[in-house]
Parts: C-alpha cells; sequence; structure tokens
C-alpha cells in the first residue's frame, strides 16, 4: 500500500473523528434532526404559499422572513451568548421554536392558514433560530481539539446536508400524499432531540475570571471592533456575503420555477432539493477532505464558485421540455455549495479566539443571513419584471461578475495562528482605591529605539494597533518624542479598569508572539515603562 494512501485514509479517519466524543455525536444527531425538520418546514412553507398567493415577491417574502430576523438579531444574540450560560440559552431557544412550529402546525391542519400567518409564523421560527444559532455554532470548537475543527466543522457540515438531502424526500411525501400542515408538526417533533441534549448535557463550570463580566453594549462594540480589525475575518464575511446574495436566486424562485416554468410537481421539487442535499453529502464526504489536502481555502472557494454559477444558470435556461437537466443542476449545487459554506466555517471558527467566538459567529451570520434577505428580495423584484428565468439568471451573472475578486479578497484560515490566551502580561498593583468600573483608564507604555530601527519599529507597532483596537481598547495612539528621536510612547484608552483587565485575559500567544518582535527593539535599560492613569477630571 503506497504512503499517500495511508495518508488519504488516515485523514477521512480523522474527518470522523469528532463523533467518538459522545456530546459531539449526541448534537450531531440533534443537529441532523433539527435540520431535517427545518427543511421540510421550508419547503412546506414555500409550496403552500404558491396556493395561497402564487406571486413572485410573495414567494421571496417567505424567503425574507427566514432569513431577516438574522440580520436584526444576529449581533445581539452573539453578544448574549457570550455574556450567558450557553446551555441554558439554547434550552430558551429550542423551547420558543418547538412552541410556535406546534402553533404553525395546529393553524394549518384545521384549514385557518392565510398567507399572512404563514409569513409571521415563519418569521417567528426565524427569530428564535436567530437567538440560537451565534450560541449553537461557538459550542463545536469548545468540545473538540484544535487539530480536529476542520474535521469536525465538515462533519457538522454533513448533518446538515443529511438533513437537506432527507428533508426534501419527506417534505415530497408530505405535499404529494398528505398536507403542508404536517411537515409544520414534524418540525415541532424535531426540536426535542435538541432539547434532550442539551439537558442532559452537564458542562463544567468555566473557570471564574476575577473580573466582571462585560456589560451588553460593550459586548456588541468589542464584537464588532474584532472583527473589524481582523483582516482574514474581514475577507471571509465579504466572500460569504456575495456568495449568498448571488446563490439566493435559486433559493427565492426554485420553487415558483418548479411549478411555473417547468410545469411540475411538489414531488418533482422535493425531488431536486432532496439532490442539492445528496450533492452536498456526497461532496463533503468524498471530495471535500481531498481538496483540503490539496489546494488552499480560497482555490476550494473559487473552483466550486465556479461549479455553482454553471449550475444555476443551467437550472435558469433549462426549457420545460428538457426538464431533466434541472435535476443533476440540482444536484452540482448541492456539492458545490456546501464545499464553500464549509471553507467560510473553518476560517471564522479558527480565526476567534474563545472569549469572543459566539460574536464573531454571530457577525458572520449577521452577513450571511444579510446578503440572503437582500438577495432574496432583489431576486423577487427582478423576476417579477424580467420573468422567473431571467430572474435566477440575473444571480448566475452576478456570481460570475464578483469571482475575479477572489485575488484581492483571499479566503484564508487561522490554523496557522496560536490562539490560546498567553497569560503573559504582568498583574497590575494599583496604589489608589477606585471602582473596578470607574473609567476611562489611559494605559501608556514608554520605548527607546534606536535610529536605524524607528522605521521598522513603526511598523511592528502598527501590528500590535491592531491587536489593542481587536480587544476592545477606545483609542490607540504611537507619539514620539520631537525633542529626544527614537523616545516613542504609545497610548491607548480603555473603558474602564475592568475592560483594562479583560484586555490583559485577551492577549492571545500570537498576539504575544507579534508583540514581542516590536518589544524587541526597545533598548532602555529596562523593560519598557506602563504607566496606568485614571481620569479624575471632568
Amino acid at each position: 500500500m503506497s504512503s499517500s494512501t495511508e495518508v488519504q485514509r488516515a485523514y477521512r479517519r480523522s474527518t470522523w473523528a469528532p463523533l467518538r466524543n459522545p456530546l459531539v455525536r449526541a448534537l450531531w444527531l440533534g443537529t441532523l434532526a433539527s435540520n431535517l425538520g427545518t427543511w421540510v418546514h421550508d419547503m412546506c412553507a414555500s409550496w403552500m404559499m404558491t396556493g395561497l398567493r402564487p406571486q413572485p415577491v410573495m414567494q421571496s417574502l417567505i424567503q425574507v422572513a427566514i432569513t431577516a430576523p438574522m440580520f436584526v438579531l444576529a449581533l445581539p444574540a452573539g453578544a448574549l451568548a457570550d455574556l450567558f450560560d450557553r446551555r441554558r440559552f439554547l434550552i430558551v431557544t429550542q423551547s420558543f421554536m418547538l412552541v410556535v412550529a406546534a402553533l404553525m402546525a395546529a393553524i394549518a391542519l384545521s384549514g385557518h392558514m392565510t398567507a399572512g400567518r404563514l409569513v409571521a409564523g415563519t418569521a417567528c421560527l426565524a427569530i428564535g433560530t436567530a437567538l440560537n444559532s451565534p450560541a449553537w455554532h461557538s459550542l463545536l470548537p469548545t468540545l473538540v481539539a484544535r487539530p480536529n475543527l476542520p474535521a469536525a466543522i465538515t462533519v457538522n457540515g454533513l448533518a446538515l446536508s443529511l438533513g437537506r438531502a432527507l428533508g426534501p424526500a419527506v417534505a415530497g411525501l408530505l405535499l404529494t400524499y398528505a398536507q403542508p400542515g404536517w411537515g409544520f408538526a414534524l418540525n415541532a417533533a424535531s426540536f426535542t432531540g435538541v432539547l434532550i441534549t442539551l439537558l442532559w448535557w452537564r458542562p463544567k463550570p468555566p473557570r471564574p475570571s476575577g473580573v466582571r463580566a462585560e456589560r451588553f453594549l460593550s459586548a456588541l462594540r468589542v464584537g464588532l471592533a474584532h472583527v473589524r480589525h481582523s483582516p482574514r475575518m474581514r475577507n471571509a464575511f465579504l466572500r460569504c456575503a456575495t456568495f449568498t446574495a448571488g446563490s439566493q436566486a435559486l433559493w427565492a424562485l426554485l420553487a415558483l420555477h418548479v411549478r411555473v416554468s417547468l410545469g411540475l410537481k411538489g414531488a418533482h421539487y422535493g425531488g431536486m432539493v432532496g439532490l442539492f442535499g445528496l450533492g452536498a453529502v456526497l461532496s463533503s464526504t468524498f471530495l471535500l477532505p481531498r481538496w483540503r489536502e490539496r489546494w488552499s481555502l480560497n482555490r476550494i472557494v473559487d473552483v466550486h464558485w465556479l461549479g455553482f454559477t454553471v449550475a444555476l444558470a443551467t437550472l435558469a435556461l433549462t426549457p420545460a421540455t428538457l426538464f431533466g437537466l434541472a435535476f443533476p443542476a440540482m444536484f452540482l449545487a448541492g456539492g458545490c455549495s456546501i464545499c464553500i459554506l464549509s471553507c467560510f466555517h473553518v476560517a471564522v471558527q479558527s480565526l476567534a479566539p474563545a472569549w469572543v467566538r459566539a460574536r464573531a459567529m454571530s457577525v458572520f451570520l449577521f452577513s450571511y443571513f444579510a446578503a440572503a434577505s437582500g438577495g432574496a428580495a432583489l431576486w423577487g423584484w427582478a423576476a417579477q419584471g424580467l420573468g422567473l428565468r431571467w430572474g435566477m439568471m440575473a444571480g448566475a451573472l452576478f456570481l460570475l461578475s464578483t469571482l475575479p475578486f477572489s485575488a484581492w479578497v483571499p479566503v484564508r484560515s487561522g490554523e496557522d495562528l496560536d490562539l490560546f490566551p498567553s497569560n503573559h502580561w504582568p498583574e497590575p498593583e494599583p496604589k489608589l482605591e477606585f471602582e473596578p468600573e470607574d473609567g476611562p483608564v489611559l494605559v501608556t507604555v514608554e520605548y527607546f529605539v534606536a535610529e536605524e530601527n524607528r522605521d521598522e519599529f513603526r511598523r511592528r507597532m502598527a501590528v500590535i494597533r491592531t491587536q489593542r483596537l481587536g480587544n476592545g481598547v477606545l483609542r490607540w495612539g504611537l507619539f514620539e518624542d520631537l525633542e529626544q528621536p527614537g523616545a516613542f510612547r504609545e497610548v491607548y484608552l480603555e473603558e474602564s479598569w475592568s475592560a483594562h483587565l479583560r484586555q490583559h485575559e485577551r492577549v492571545t500567544a500570537y498576539e504575544a508572539q507579534e508583540a514581542a518582535k516590536a518589544y524587541r527593539l526597545h533598548e532602555g535599560p529596562e523593560m519598557p515603562r506602563v504607566a496606568h492613569l485614571l481620569m479624575c477630571g471632568p
């Protein structure tokens, strides 16, 4: 047996390794059940709307109802998930979604469902999803070792893909032999699996910090600042939003396209979406691990971006007489989509330190659903004026035109970065008495740098600026003494003394390594002098 074959088999084994953990396995099964129910609900809701109000704008409104709450609530939900006990928070959100799904099932099965109630109920479920998602996505990195994170994300994506593959098949059967209300009932039942897992799980209490917890608005601001000052995260968010906006031409118009343009029935619609999920399952299981061995994340995204564009254009241009072409196009779209989204997830989750992980995921989800909501509305409006086929084709042309920007906005992971806390800053010992929330606090650091190292020092300090701002400081500046060239003073402002102590806890080993490159240029007789000043004037 060749060594390359052994490596590939070892990699495939490692892909499934996270499921050896009983908790990860239970959460995986809960994710599968919940995602299956969600897909059944979304398909039943979209198909029901074609009977209640068969108009492109109303059809796209279902997609807007699914995505818009995430646009509004993702950022606050991420801050809440980082501030409160995530397990209890998830139990509340899952219970809320169970109740809403059960009410929708009762209304639909009793024959009292209207277009307005359908949109409102779908929006309420989406509100629960928006509150739930940042906390749910931030759990995975805490349950697996860092080297296994890409494998864990792939396996989690597989659960989503299986739900996408099985959900449409189940929905197709319900739409053919029963009615959409039973799909809503199945969705309600699917939440019980996740709830049981969360009630069974008893995580270890977190290590006490000794620093007061952040306030909500401060946590929200710091989360946004961290993303803003992380170039790799910004790239992942921008590429994800661009792809999502274009790909919504598929989901916003598919149900009506199948029914009106192709003249097919609900079973065909379910079969197409099922093939999308099947393509995702096979791609994530057999192809994506191999692509990761050979290609960078950015190349994987580019290749599959082009593949999805071809699939969407094929679906848009397929005539009713050749409707069979739509099925392999959906299969290809599913295989490409899962590879792209998995790469985005790996990038974001591997770049976020533990203290800000839920907030980073909330910004990621915000960008995803903001683009999905805007894209769904845009392509629905385009189809209203241009027709269904050209509405979908416009999405394909948008994706094709944005693909070349990958050269300037590459997708990179953080697997090469050590993001564990360094804990290398000495604890300050203030002599004055004050409250931890008093502030603002001004921190100054004095450096003495040789003439020949001044330019390099300023370049190194630009990296430190990004670190400080990303970890929550309000303002940062570097000043040089006009009367003593080479004497520099770093100055930054913190909200309070507690905020400064949190800064101590947040510095990662990677940030410490980068900062050391600047500190080594200091030539004073002692280490750089640090001073902490508390504002005491008006």
